[in-house]
């Protein structure tokens, strides 16, 4: 009886143990592979092609082996699938970082953060402003409350007039009337 392999916090890991056969037959089958072309340098292209056959070996012939000949060229299409998308997704990931790394490591361009990223996306509605476009947009937004000021202003102004104006009218209509009953 095989007993799981527990780690130091005293859980199952999640992740597969060598003892996964579909670990240890695509991992040897790319490693295999991969040897077995005499390339001094492997390119990622190599590697896309080498997990791709691994995949598809291991996902064949596991596929034999436990479900029947049925079964073998499905596990070896789907399993060559996986071995392609996940080794493109791992080398589209290694070459950010890669480029990460060597923008970091050059000191004539400072490291942008995870919010500056985002902002330059075309797609986000938040943008990255400098100090003078901030200014500037500052005093627009001045100049747009100044502006509602001096209406609101002359609205109170004109307000104020027809308040004086209207006073005057009922003053002389009070006038005459008091006149009217005097006589």
């Amino acid at each position: 009886m095989v007993r799981p392999r527990i780690d130091l916090l005293g859980q199952v890991p999640a992740l597969p143990t060598a003892r996964d056969p579909m670990l240890t037959t695509t991992s040897a089958t790319r490693g295999v592979i991969l040897q077995a072309w005499d390339v001094e340098r492997i390119t990622p292209r190599d590697r896309v092609t080498a997990s791709s056959l691994a995949g598809g070996i291991a996902g064949g012939s596991i596929g034999l082996v436990t479900r029947g000949k049925s079964n073998a060229l499905p596990g070896f299409v789907m399993f060559s699938i996986f071995g392609y998308a996940g080794q493109r997704i791992y080398n589209t990931l290694d070459a950010q970082h890669s480029q990460a790394s060597t923008d970091a490591n050059d000191p004539a361009q400072p490291a942008d953060n995870v919010f500056k990223r985002f902002a330059r996306q075309k797609w986000t509605p938040v943008s990255v402003l400098s100090d003078a476009e901030y200014e500037a947009l500052l005093r627009e937004k001045m100049l747009k409350v100044e502006v509602e000021i001096a209406l609101i202003d002359d609205k109170i102004a004109q307000l104020r007039e027809e308040e004086r104006e209207k006073g005057k009218a009922t003053s002389k209509v009070i006038d005459s009337v008091e006149t009217a009953g005097n006589k």
